[in-house]
């Protein structure tokens, strides 16, 4: 006949398989799901992060200046306006050749004609080398400009990028260990339906002895929240347990923790005390 008190523990045990299995079963389909969205989220992530532009940007800049050149045409045309000037005045003055004095001013009025043309004509090409020296600092600025707001705008897509891929990812891992722990849940479920099976078969199932005659080298360490007495002590017959253990004496605690073997000697179901069994630290 089945001890009561087993089979009552064989339920419990039975019963928390049940919703184990149930909590692993109840919802796979919106876990398979998920994790099918989040696998998918994550390859699109992936290859977008893989696809990230960084080529430089520097490869293909021009010098500005390079190509700068000195304006002649304002002296070109100065010499011209100098040598026709001096050819008129020459020519106007042809009459009086015989005249020094008409002779020589003809020839300082050219001369000053000369110097005139020749600052005015330096002053207009240092101008337009002035103009072009600024157009050309002006394209170099702007060239640095793009590429500077080309390599910004290249950052803030790598970081948002990088910042979707670490989302999927971490959606990814969530629904795999949402999946993981729906079938270690089922797994522990089974297990625990066997172990009900075994506890409802033998009423010692998972219980431990603790009769007084099964232990040696017993020393009292202390008592439990409820008063019970808890001890150390080695098994006589190392099939029990190899080792010093902390537990209490079957014939010292409430009688409905405790459950007589079939070979005569007491078992202990712990859940029903304040003690834990378990191998002592020395």
């Amino acid at each position: 006949m089945m001890n009561p008190m087993s089979m009552g523990k064989a339920a419990g045990q039975a019963m928390g398989a049940l919703t184990s299995i149930a909590g692993g079963i109840i919802g796979g389909g919106k876990r398979r799901r998920e994790q099918r969205e989040a696998q998918k989220e994550h390859d699109i992530a992936k290859a977008k992060f893989q696809k990230l532009d960084t080529s430089n940007l520097a490869a293909n800049l021009q010098n500005t200046m390079e190509d700068l050149t000195v304006n002649t045409q304002a002296a070109d045309m100065a010499m011209q306006g100098q040598q026709q000037a001096i050819a008129n005045t020459m020519g106007s003055m042809a009459g009086a050749a015989g005249g020094s004095g008409i002779a020589a001013l003809a020839q300082a009025m050219a001369g000053q004609q000369s110097q005139n043309i020749q600052a005015a004509s330096a002053d207009i090409a240092k101008q337009e080398q002035a103009n072009q020296m600024a157009a050309a600092q002006q394209a170099a600025s702007i060239q640095s400009q793009k590429m500077a707001g080309a390599q910004q705008a290249r950052d803030l897509e790598s970081t948002k990028v990088s910042e979707l891929l670490s989302m999927a990812g971490q959606r990814k891992q969530a629904a795999d260990d949402a999946r993981a722990k729906a079938t270690e849940d089922i797994m522990s479920g089974v297990g625990q339906m066997g172990q009900a099976a075994a506890t409802a078969m033998d009423p010692t199932a998972g219980l431990m002895g603790s009769d007084r005659k099964l232990k040696k080298n017993i020393k009292l360490i202390g008592y439990s929240p409820s008063g019970l007495k808890i001890y150390i002590f080695e098994y006589i017959n190392k099939s029990f347990g190899d080792g010093v253990f902390q537990g209490v004496m079957s014939d010292e605690i409430p009688q409905t923790a405790v459950v007589k073997h079939p070979d005569g000697y007491d078992m202990v179901d712990y859940s029903k005390l304040d003690v834990e069994f378990k191998k002592a630290q020395l």
